[in-house]
Order: C-alpha cells, then sequence, then structure tokens
C-alpha cells in the first residue's frame, strides 16, 4: 500500500516538474514578445520576474494558469477562424482550452 502512494508521489512530482518548465517557457514568451511591443527592457523584466513570483503565490498561481488557459483557447480560436471557417474557429478554441486546462492545471491536483 505505501509503495502505491510514493509512486504515486513519484510520478505527480515528475508531472508538475515538466509543466512548470511550459509556464516558465510561456511567460518567457509573453515577457518577450510584450517587451518588444512596448520596445522597454523594464516591461519585460515586470513580466518575467512578475510571472515568476507569480507562481509561488498559491492564489495568484491560480489566476496566471486560468489566464494562460484561455491564451490557448483564443490562439485556437484565431488559427480556426485563418481557415475562414467558425466551426474550425470553435473546435480549435476547444482543443486549445483542453489542452491548456491539462498543462496548466494538472500541477494542481
Amino acid at each position: 500500500m505505501d509503495s502505491d502512494n510514493v509512486h504515486r508521489g513519484v510520478l505527480g512530482a515528475i508531472y508538475e516538474y515538466r509543466n512548470r518548465n511550459i509556464i516558465g517557457g510561456e511567460i518567457l514568451i509573453l515577457a518577450v514578445l510584450f517587451g518588444v511591443y512596448f520596445s522597454s527592457w523594464w516591461v519585460f523584466g515586470g513580466i518575467l520576474i512578475g510571472g515568476v513570483l507569480m507562481l509561488f503565490i498559491r492564489i495568484l498561481s491560480i489566476l496566471l494558469c486560468a489566464v494562460l488557459t484561455l491564451a490557448w483557447g483564443g490562439i485556437g480560436f484565431a488559427l480556426g477562424m485563418g481557415f475562414g471557417s467558425d466551426a474550425a474557429g470553435y473546435v480549435l478554441a476547444g482543443i486549445g482550452l483542453l489542452l491548456g486546462y491539462i498543462i496548466h492545471f494538472g500541477i494542481r491536483h
């Protein structure tokens, strides 16, 4: 019985570590995009440091994960609309939301 709990804990730690790397990459991409858009190192640094700090405060981490999940859905919708079909936009938005949820909220369980 104890070996099952240890096995489950180890697998959960590996999954959380991998997903934190993905979220860290998303924060870095957002920081670069906003820093270039606003042509400001202050914006880049603020988003990068703020995003990393948000991961350590539980309520802010949940908020950050929700925003990133919605962003995946928005990206899927934009890609689908690029195909010229409302249905493709909705389907890809749903897939983006599902993948975003799995990636971002998988570390919470």
